[in-house]
């Protein structure tokens, strides 16, 4: 990956050239191409007109919110649940707000896996609110919703489990994600079929679960694994 670097002093160095007939990509061709590759860091790698096998020459692009979306994510893992609640509502504002798709596809991974701490939360606020996350995820453009179908099994048993959680909120919250992710009676077959093993493997380790080994998986303090058992 070729960036221009300030020459040092007294000396100058020679820069690398865009090869010719390359030009800069768009923020949803970097979106695009990040999907293609798998590439989770926070900046999308692409070349415009390369595959992604031919992406060697590809220059780096920094979306425009990406700070800002990595700022709250940092902010979802903290303890305090005031500052997770205001950080998932600043985050769902984000990607309601946001045109770049580049910077969401690249923090969908993490934001699954924060997904599944949050999904076990006593707050039901937390819950009800990460449901609308998903819900502003899945109604964003094709790249976006593609990107995300390979994290769908990693959070598909913690999502349904809220689609059956006590408080009538987080139901409600969770089934209109899913109905946002799958739009017809097809698709939602088609994705309960897809999710099958993984819900399944998901209620069958919950039925193991001990307040030890909350503890020793997630490094939570004691209050916190009580919190997490009960849910």
């Amino acid at each position: 990956f070729f960036r221009r670097s300030a020459p040092s002093s007294g000396m100058s160095k020679s820069v690398p050239r865009r090869p010719k007939g390359v030009q800069t990509a768009s923020s949803s061709q970097a979106a695009e191409l990040t999907y293609q590759t798998g590439t989770s860091n926070a900046f999308a790698l692409f070349q415009a007109g390369l595959t992604p096998a031919q992406s060697a020459a590809a220059v780096v692009v920094e979306g425009p919110d990406d700070g800002e979306f990595a700022q709250l994510l940092k902010k979802m893992a903290k303890r305090d649940p005031t500052t997770k609640l205001k950080a998932l509502q600043q985050f769902q504002e984000l990607l309601q707000q946001s045109s770049d798709d580049a910077p969401v596809i690249a923090c969908l991974g993490e934001w699954c896996q924060l997904y599944l701490r949050l999904a076990v939360v006593r707050q039901k606020q937390i819950k009800e609110r990460i449901q609308y996350v998903l819900v502003a995820i899945f109604g964003r453009s094709k790249p976006v919703k593609r990107a995300m179908e390979r994290h769908i099994q990693t959070i598909s048993g913690a999502w349904v489990c809220c689609m059956y959680d006590p408080a009538k909120e987080v139901r409600t919250a969770a089934t209109q994600a899913w109905k946002t992710a799958f739009t017809d009676g097809a698709k939602e077959v088609a994705g309960l079929t897809f999710c099958r093993k993984a819900v399944f493997k998901h209620l069958g380790n919950n039925l193991l679960i001990t307040p030890q080994s909350i503890q020793a998986d997630q490094k939570t303090n004691p209050e916190e694994t009580d919190q997490i058992y009960e849910c």
